[in-house]
């Protein structure tokens, strides 16, 4: 089973549609936003809202913000779980991670900070904050609401049909002291990144799972293993991956209920085109992994993949000739993305610092390496100074 981490799907720019196509013999497994176990307390988190409000802490502006990012977050969670429901019929399921969110998991996060030698300010431009947010009410409203009002966890779960009151009548103050003293003593930015690693520290992110959130390759690779820095291994998967990936993505790149059915449809009745093209993709990424003039590699891409998996991308597709030719013309003529695979192949195989969209990254992204070659350096600087800049950010190709 491939699972989606760090987030909770709320966005349908956290991920290409190939996924389910390129892994369709695998489960791909999308987690339910963290917040979803407070429903099991049976408390109502907009009445404790209501409660902080009327007491007008100095730290209200900060809840305020916290609990509107979480709402957010919960309700375009649930609207991507409608979207890819189609897809339950094929290779998709949803799982509920347990995993600590207690004041032990915000140490731990804080250690975990530390020791990547980035400070608050750099984590936080990387996270989802509308995630961090649902992570940290989950911490409130589940683990300490737990704690504080001493609820045993095993009892509210045999007990699920009885705890929904909304008559309920609630003590806020214990749980308004905890937040008094939580949001006095640390900043907006500091709770939403330590609770944004709450699933990194208890998960090993790059141990066989999809990597939702491309920016955090970067935090990632603070905990690389510097004896894979020299390693000759290239991880040919995760180029066939993205070459895949990049020759279907007018196909399954736009997450939409159409084209989801669509997606489920062709898992259901193409199963052996996907495996001929994913087998040509594989070959191809051999070949291209084994190459070693950079410069002839970026130049001979496009025309050498297209050469290769023309046929195979036909049969999948079953689709008018007309129509077929539009959409190759339309894929093999995108400037952008073509530039982008370049780049993300050719970081692969030298293992150096990701210029990649890391969200199409799978577990053998863990062979990449901060190793220094002026091949890429160069090509890297050339981008820096075009249009094409924006590959260091873009999540799909």
């Amino acid at each position: 089973m491939k699972i989606l981490l760090p987030d909770a799907l709320s966005s349908p720019n956290q991920l290409s549609g190939s996924v389910f196509l390129y892994f369709f013999d695998d489960s791909i497994a999308s987690t339910l936003h963290p917040s979803v176990s407070m429903l099991l307390t049976g408390m109502n988190p907009f009445a404790f809202y209501d409660a902080f409000k009327e007491k007008q802490p100095v730290w209200f502006p900060v809840y305020d913000k916290v609990f509107r990012l979480w709402l957010s977050h919960t309700q375009k969670a649930n609207s991507m779980l409608k979207v890819l429901e189609p897809l339950k019929r094929s290779n998709y399921k949803t799982i509920l991670l347990s995993y600590p969110k207690n004041d032990e998991a915000l140490v731990k996060s804080s250690d975990l900070i530390k020791k990547s030698g980035k400070n608050i300010d750099e984590i936080f431009k990387l996270i989802d904050i509308e995630s961090a947010a649902n992570e940290l009410m989950s911490h409130i409203f589940f683990e300490k609401y737990l704690e504080i009002y001493n609820i045993d966890a095993n009892s509210i779960v045999k007990n699920v049909d009885t705890i929904f009151d909304e008559n309920r009548k609630y003590d806020y103050m214990p749980l308004f002291n905890y937040c008094d003293i939580l949001f006095s003593t640390h900043s907006f930015e500091q709770l939403l990144c330590q609770s944004y690693l709450f699933r990194f520290s208890s998960f090993n992110i790059l141990n066989d799972c999809l990597l939702t959130n491309g920016k955090m390759y970067e935090f990632i690779q603070s905990f690389n293993d510097n004896s894979l820095l020299d390693s000759d291994i290239i991880p040919f998967d995760c180029i066939a991956w993205e070459i895949f990936k990049a020759i279907l993505s007018n196909y399954t790149d736009n997450i939409t209920n159409d084209n989801i059915k669509k997606i489920q449809k062709t898992i259901s009745c193409s199963k052996d085109e996907i495996k001929r093209l994913k087998f040509k993709c594989n070959e191809i990424a051999i070949e291209i992994g084994n190459e070693r003039n950079y410069e002839k590699l970026h130049s001979k891409i496009r025309i050498y993949i297209k050469a290769k998996v023309e046929r195979e991308i036909y049969d999948l597709l079953k689709i008018k000739r007309n129509v077929f030719d539009e959409y190759i013309t339309s894929i093999f003529s995108d400037e952008k993305m073509w530039i982008s695979l370049g780049a993300i192949i050719t970081s692969m195989i030298l293992k150096t610092p990701p210029i990649i969209s890391a969200s199409s990254v799978i577990a053998g992204g863990a062979l990449l390496g901060p190793k220094t070659i002026k091949a890429i350096n160069n090509y890297k600087n050339k981008l820096k100074n075009n249009d094409y800049a924006l590959i260091y950010r873009m999540e799909k190709l």
